[in-house]
């Protein structure tokens, strides 16, 4: 829960981008093994990859709160609802602009499924 309140706050207070906040948890929790639901990796994810501009305390005092929880629990459910999100990662693919309905993936996914969804929303 403290991650994804750390995108809800890096997004709405400070303007960072959630695909770059997503960006920055994955790769801390994927490729460097570290434990994304400890405040103090998140603090170093919102300070040395985010950029935010809090001191240490401020992030931590946010982090240890319960601040904006119910409105992340309730962003969650939406997603369960809207796409029946039932795992992470969850992909939701859709043409810009576009009138079809979004494609959702749940779950490690080969290359290869990306590329024909791609290739199907060009065409």
């Amino acid at each position: 829960m403290k991650s994804h309140r750390l995108v809800k706050f890096a997004k709405d207070r400070h303007h960072v981008d959630t695909g770059i906040s997503n960006a920055a948890i994955f790769t801390a929790l994927y490729e460097k093994g570290k434990n994304v639901s400890l405040t103090d990796t998140l603090v170093e994810i919102a300070k040395d990859d985010l950029g935010l501009d809090l001191s240490e305390e401020d992030l931590r005092q946010y982090l240890d709160s319960k601040d904006n929880e119910a409105e992340v629990e309730a962003e969650i459910e939406r997603g369960r609802r809207m796409y029946r999100i039932s795992g992470v990662p969850f992909f939701v693919i859709q043409k810009e602009g576009g009138d079809e309905p979004p494609y959702g993936l749940s779950g490690a996914q080969k290359s290869e499924t990306f590329l024909n969804i791609f290739d199907d929303l060009l065409e």
